[in-house]
């Protein structure tokens, strides 16, 4: 090992040679006795730089960005290979075993067995400039692949998402590339690596207890015999309800054991709560559907919410307006501290209404707001109430405005107009059943999304609440507004009038709308959500294509 040690030190660390004679004569004994050191170990890095140079440009899934800086960084003399030694050999098959823990087994399944036989080829065959050179472009690749995964993520969500995430994607870039490739200790760069989102090692540490475990309690339950299910009556998964929580069984020649009983009613209570849904006791579809989800769907969850992590990983905020579509929660934070949970409404899930995922600014804070219908809204949904009878207008306020003039509903022939030639526009305005409510807040975007009140307080009731057009319902939403505007003596006025008046948020807040299935709470117990709008399901099905890939592409 001693003779391998200063064989490589030749061809790759010219720096760190020594004046020491002995050391200088084993060399030249070796590799070139008839030429001094200094000059051998010149030779041997130019042949290996040059045979590294020529794998780079015959192999045409090398980018070209890549391909430049990579051969730019060595024949400016400040590329720093990777093996050096077989130990970072073996320290970089060890990163890639524990890819699982980032969700990333299956990424990189292909690229370690293929290692594998590559490092075993390598420690037996001759330390040639060219196998060396080899050995460094492949595990160049692999080290490339596995560092863009953990910095950007293996997907690009513009690309998966391009109708409903607009939420800024770092991409690798020269300034990356460069430093990959000028890294002095890369190996040691990579192990101390990790996604930076906070979120990201709490679901980290709870996905690996998951697994120590997954199938515990788990057992689909049975459909419901009715449409939701109350204390006292009979279901054939009771049984496995008791198994679930822990309870203990009832003897199965009783016809107690098939009952839904007190016991299991408190349990359900718990249960509900903990998942954000109406803890009432009462089994229905939000609940039954929790239940069995099953450990494959929440492992899928969990990879995927990891891959999100990655996509936001130097997004930092200490004062936030969080918005979590699936958990159907805004978060609000000040100073990295949670100050207000409420529970919010969104998008409808028909692929038309979906709820974006982006990032703007609270401006402004809007009480007894008027509304300015969407053409579309207009022209689908009340254009065809006022065909079957104009005085739905009047009766829901709703003002007929032509050129910014207010016009008489009764004097337009409605039947005469459809989506394709509508003319006007309707506003709604402030009062009882204005859509907005009493106030809506507003973060001005392109997506013409905003938080808001709404008349109909019974959403709040549902555990489902994809309800909307694609702006956010809020409950209590004074409460947001009291916060925003604390201090502001017109706003605590104008919330006793029925003025419509806007207001600057004098301390403006990052509004965040986001889509996580998955992640640790607090506790660091897991939490998980239905995938409302099947973009978990995405993910999962871009992974699964991506099964079997080999490094082939940086």
């Amino acid at each position: 090992m001693k003779n391998l040690y200063f064989a490589l030190n030749l061809i790759f660390i010219v720096s760190m040679f020594t004046s020491c004679e002995s050391c200088q004569r084993k060399q030249q004994n070796i590799e070139h006795p008839t030429k001094p050191a200094k000059k051998t170990t010149q030779y041997e890095a130019k042949i290996f730089n040059q045979f590294l140079i020529e794998q780079i440009e015959k192999h045409e899934t090398v980018e070209p960005l890549v391909a430049r800086i990579w051969k730019q960084s060595i024949n400016q003399g400040n590329y720093y290979p990777i093996i050096n030694n077989e130990k970072s050999l073996d320290a970089f098959i060890e990163l890639l075993e524990k890819s699982d823990e980032h969700g990333l087994g299956f990424y990189f399944k292909n690229d370690l067995e293929s290692l594998k036989g590559h490092a075993d080829n390598f420690k037996a065959a001759e330390k040639s400039n060219e196998n060396l050179a080899n050995m460094e472009f492949e595990l160049r690749n692999m080290a490339i692949k596995y560092n863009k995964a953990l910095h950007f993520g293996v997907l690009n969500p513009q690309e998966l998402f391009p109708s409903e995430y607009f939420i800024h994607h770092n991409k690798a870039d020269s300034t990356w590339y460069s430093k990959e490739f000028t890294e002095k200790n890369y190996i040691a760069f990579l192990q101390d690596f990790q996604p930076k989102h906070i979120h990201y090692k709490p679901l980290q540490k709870a996905y690996e207890k998951f697994k120590e475990n997954p199938d515990q309690y788990y057992k689909e339950l049975p459909a419901l015999p009715k449409r939701i299910l109350e204390e006292g009556d009979k279901y054939e998964g009771a049984p496995e309800l008791r198994v679930k929580f822990g309870i203990p069984p009832i003897a199965d020649t009783l016809p107690e054991q098939y009952i839904y009983d007190s016991l299991l009613v408190e349990k359900i209570k718990s249960f509900q709560a903990e998942y954000n849904l109406s803890s009432d006791g009462v089994i229905g579809p939000s609940t039954i559907d929790m239940l069995n989800t099953s450990p494959e769907q929440i492992q899928q969850k969990i990879e995927a919410s990891l891959e999100r992590f990655r996509w936001n990983t130097n997004l930092k905020f200490d004062n936030l307006l969080l918005v979590n579509i699936p958990e159907y929660r805004l978060h609000v934070y000040e100073k990295g501290k949670q100050v207000l949970n409420k529970k919010i409404g969104v998008g409808l899930a028909n692929n038309q209404h979906n709820t974006p995922e982006f990032i703007d600014t609270m401006r402004f804070v809007v009480v007894n707001p008027t509304w300015n219908l969407p053409y579309s809204i207009a022209t689908n949904e009340v254009l065809p109430k006022a065909q079957m009878d104009p005085s739905y207008l009047t009766a829901n306020n709703y003002k007929v405005l032509s050129g910014g003039q207010e016009i008489n509903p009764y004097s337009v022939n409605w039947q005469s107009y459809n989506a394709s030639n509508f003319p006007y526009r309707f506003t709604q305005a402030a009062g009882p059943g204005n859509a907005l409510g009493r106030i809506k807040f507003l973060f001005p975007n392109k997506y013409a999304i905003y938080l808001h009140d709404t008349p109909s307080k019974h959403i709040f009731k549902r555990d489902k609440r994809a309800v909307s057009h694609g702006c956010i319902r809020v409950e209590n939403p004074f409460e947001l507004g009291d916060f925003l505007m604390a201090g502001n003596k017109e706003y605590q006025s104008a919330k006793n009038s029925d003025a419509t008046v806007q207001f600057n948020v004098e301390k403006p807040y990052p509004v965040f709308i986001t889509y996580f299935t998955t992640w640790a709470d607090d506790n660091g117990k897991l939490q998980y959500r239905a995938d409302v709008y099947n973009r978990d399901r995405k993910i999962v099905e871009a992974f699964t294509q991506l099964k079997g890939t080999k490094t082939e592409e940086n």
